[in-house]
């Protein structure tokens, strides 16, 4: 089957279409937008460097704009929050020492969180900068989280029983 046809230019259809797109546009600026970003599933290869390498080695992963709605393309977002999480901690009751680095800058305040079964929280916004781009992070003490001694998992950065997510949530706005 072949089909033809010819498009025809409305610049009435057209006009009213890009009123209705500045609006939305202007509309979006308000709205503020959140993701959760899963390092082990998103970011399977740097996750498994970070928990499986001894402390002190450097990971990158980049979010990109793939990783962010389509309509968010070319735009500049401004970071409202940032929070990483250990998610699914096993028996662990506390972090303890846990201290890791993200982009260069320490991230050793954490707290227990309620949105995500309680596991330890804590605010990296001034660490991550800018959203979209190339980041570091690194393990410099595991704290609690790390494995016992004279275990399998020793030479790893943490025991997997102990930990087997980090999730990343941040929240952003469109820039004005």
């Amino acid at each position: 089957m072949h089909l033809s046809y010819t498009a025809r230019s409305s610049d009435l259809l057209r006009e009213q279409m890009e009123g209705t797109n500045a609006e939305l546009s202007k509309q979006l600026r308000d709205v503020t937008f959140r993701r959760l970003f899963n390092l082990h599933h998103e970011f399977p290869t740097e996750f498994h460097r970070l928990t499986g390498a001894p402390a002190g080695a450097e990971v990158e992963f980049s979010i990109e704009e793939r990783h962010l709605p389509y309509f968010l393309k070319g735009r500049t977002l401004n970071l409202g929050e940032a929070v990483l999480l250990g998610a699914d901690v096993g028996p662990v009751q506390t972090v303890g020492t846990l201290k890791l680095q993200l982009n260069g800058k320490p991230v050793e305040t954490w707290t227990g969180n309620s949105q995500v079964g309680g596991g330890p929280a804590c605010d990296v916004k001034s660490a991550l900068g800018n959203l979209v781009g190339q980041h570091t992070l690194k393990v410099v003490d595991a704290g609690q989280l790390g494995p016992d001694a004279g275990t399998v998992q020793s030479a790893m950065t943490f025991d997997p029983a102990k930990l087997r997510d980090l999730l990343l949530y941040c929240e952003f706005k469109i820039q004005s």
